[in-house]
């Protein structure tokens, strides 16, 4: 099945700052919710929107495919907890040493959930992937605007 899930990508002209993926293609008795995974910004374009406007685009998505409900993770220690809970995900709990550290060691897990802002009756669309998304680059703190958002077609 196709449209199991979205990659898009945040671009500073060819550089890719950015990416996160919406995971669609869940368990039968889940056709309502997504799940964000994988939310990454450069070191060098953190604090310029970036990861707000993935997210966001993200949920917009999952609205379009009438996903109602959205859940990530993030690690405890360093994760973007702060982030998420600004943009209205609440903490559904802590799970002692889900993951290993890149460093070594293993850290505990801090699972949120969010209601999706509008969602549009009807049947899930598990739709395409990958035209061509542009939206309004995010401007903050004076720093000069990115040049794009794409979507990247999920890999066959």
């Amino acid at each position: 099945m196709r449209g199991e899930r979205i990659v898009l990508g945040a671009f500073d002209g060819a550089r890719l700052v950015g990416a996160v993926t919406l995971l669609l293609d869940l368990a039968q008795n889940q056709p309502h919710r997504a799940e964000i995974a994988k939310l990454m910004t450069r070191i060098s374009h953190r604090g310029r929107g970036v990861a707000k406007a993935l997210l966001q685009r993200a949920e917009s998505l999952a609205v379009e495919r009438a996903r109602t409900l959205l859940v990530l993770d993030t690690a405890a220690d360093g994760g973007a907890a702060p982030l998420y809970e600004r943009l209205g995900f609440r903490l559904a709990g802590v799970i002692p040493d889900y993951s290993l550290k890149p460093q070594g060691g293993l850290t505990d897990v801090m699972i949120y959930w969010k209601l999706a802002a509008t969602a549009r009756p009807g049947t899930p669309d598990r739709g395409a992937t990958g035209s061509l998304v542009r939206d309004t680059p995010p401007q903050s703190r004076g720093n000069p605007p990115l040049s794009g958002w794409r979507r990247r077609p999920a890999r066959r």
